[in-house]
C-alpha cells in the first residue's frame, strides 16, 4: 500500500486511466449492448483489484475514505457517460432475473431455475463489486427511474390487453420472487432476498401505481368489453382501494370518454351503448353517485343535443327484447343504484334509470319515448 497522498494520487490517477481506457473501446455508436456490458465487467473488475491490492492493510475507516477518494479520481466528469453504462446494466439485469421471472409466473412458476442463476452470475458479481467500491452511491436517481420503466415493461407483459381473465396474483407472485431478488441486487449487491432492502409496502405501492397507470390506459377498452372484462374491473377495485387514487380514475374516465364519444364522428348509438357500460362498470367498482354523476353529465349533455338520442334508446330497448323492463315501474335517479351485485349492473332493468337521467327526469323520458314509440307503431302498421 502507498505510504504518501501523492503516491496515492498517482495510483488512483493511474487505476482511472486505465478504467477509461477499457471502457473507450465501447464508445462507437454501432457498438451493442452486450458488447458495452462485456467491456464494463472488465473494466470495473480491473477497477475493484487495483482498489483491493492499494487498501489491503487499510483499516475500515482508512478504507471508507479511500473509497470515495478512488471514486472521486474514477468518476468524476465522467459521470453522464458511467450513468449511461449503469442504465444499460440495470436494463440488462431486469431482462436476465425479472422479464425471465415474468414469463416464468405467466407458467405458473416462480422459482428462478439453476441455469438462469448460473448465467446470471456475472451480473451478481458486477453489481457486488460496485457495491463493494460505493460507486452505486451516485447512481442512485439513474438506478430508480430506469427500474421504475424495466418494471412497467415487465408489468405491462403480465396484463396487456388482457381483460377476461385475473392477472394481478400473477403480478403479486412476480413481485414477491423475481422482483424482490432483483431489486436486491440493485439496491444491496448480493442475492441474500433474507434481508429486507425496500419495505414489502413499498414495492406493494410501486407495482399497484405501474398497474393503475397501464389499466387506466386501457380504460376505454374496458368499459367497452364490459361485463366480458369484469375480472380486469375486480381487480381495477382492488388496486383503487389500495392506493385511493380516485380523482385520477375519475380525470381518466372523464376524459377518455369524451375524446373517444363526445364528437360528430361517434353514432348516438355507440354513445348511448358505452355510456350504458360506463355505469354498469362504476356501479361494479362500487363507487358512490357522486362519481358516477361526475363521469356521466358531460355525456348526458351531449346526448340531450342530439335528435336521434331517444330513437336510439328505444331501438336499444325495443330492437333488443330485453326482458324485464318495466318503464313505469323504475323508481329512482341516478344516485339510487345499488351496488352490491355486479351481475345487476348488467341487467337492463337496473340500467334503465341511466338512460331516462339523459333527459334530466322521469317524466320527460317517458313522454318521449312514448311519441317515439307510437310514431314506430304508425309507421309499421301502415
Amino acid at each position: 500500500m502507498p505510504t504518501s497522498d501523492a503516491e496515492l494520487d498517482s495510483e488512483f490517477t493511474s487505476a482511472a486511466r486505465q478504467f477509461w481506457c477499457i471502457l473507450g473501446h465501447t464508445r462507437s455508436e454501432c457498438t451493442s449492448n452486450d458488447d458495452k456490458l462485456a467491456t464494463l465487467h472488465v473494466a470495473v473488475a480491473c477497477a475493484y483489484d487495483r482498489f483491493q491490492a492499494l487498501s489491503a492493510h487499510a483499516g475500515k475507516d482508512q478504507e471508507t475514505r479511500l473509497k470515495a477518494h478512488f471514486a472521486a479520481h474514477i468518476l468524476s466528469g465522467r459521470m453522464r457517460e458511467f450513468a449511461g453504462y449503469i442504465e444499460a446494466l440495470i436494463r440488462c439485469t431486469f431482462d436476465e432475473i425479472a422479464l425471465h421471472g415474468s414469463k416464468c409466473v405467466r407458467n405458473a412458476s416462480v422459482v428462478l431455475s439453476e441455469s438462469l442463476s448460473d448465467s446470471c452470475q456475472p451480473t451478481y458479481t458486477l453489481w457486488r463489486r460496485l457495491h463493494s467500491l460505493n460507486w452505486h452511491s451516485f447512481i442512485g436517481n439513474t438506478a430508480d427511474v430506469v427500474a421504475r420503466e424495466s418494471i412497467r415493461h415487465c408489468v405491462s407483459q403480465m396484463c396487456h390487453d388482457c381483460h377476461e381473465s385475473p392477472v394481478y396474483p400473477k403480478i403479486d407472485l412476480w413481485r414477491q420472487g423475481p422482483l424482490n431478488h432483483c431489486m436486491h441486487i440493485l439496491e444491496s449487491g448480493c442475492t441474500d432476498v433474507t434481508c429486507e432492502v425496500l419495505p414489502k409496502q413499498a414495492m406493494i405501492c410501486i407495482v399497484d401505481e405501474i398497474f393503475l397507470d397501464l389499466r387506466l390506459n386501457e380504460l376505454y377498452d374496458i368499459i367497452a368489453d364490459f361485463p366480458d372484462s369484469i375480472c380486469a374491473v375486480v381487480e381495477l377495485r382492488t388496486v383503487l382501494a389500495r392506493t385511493q387514487q380516485y380523482v385520477r380514475f375519475a380525470d381518466r374516465m372523464h376524459s377518455v370518454l369524451h375524446q373517444r364519444l363526445l364528437h360528430p364522428g361517434a353514432n348516438t348509438s355507440q354513445i348511448i351503448d358505452v355510456y350504458v357500460s360506463a355505469v354498469k362498470l362504476i356501479r361494479a367498482l362500487k363507487l358512490g353517485g357522486n362519481w358516477l354523476e361526475l363521469v356521466a353529465q358531460p355525456i348526458r349533455s351531449y346526448l340531450q343535443k342530439r335528435k336521434d338520442t331517444v330513437r336510439c334508446i328505444m331501438s336499444s330497448l325495443v330492437d333488443k327484447a330485453s326482458p324485464g323492463i318495466d318503464i313505469e315501474s323504475q323508481q329512482g335517479g341516478l344516485p339510487g343504484f345499488s351496488t352490491s351485485h355486479c351481475d345487476q349492473a348488467s341487467s337492463a332493468s337496473a340500467i334503465l334509470p341511466a338512460l331516462m337521467c339523459v333527459y334530466g327526469s322521469k317524466d320527460i323520458f317517458v313522454r318521449e319515448f312514448k311519441s317515439s314509440l307510437a310514431s314506430r307503431q304508425v309507421s309499421t302498421t301502415f
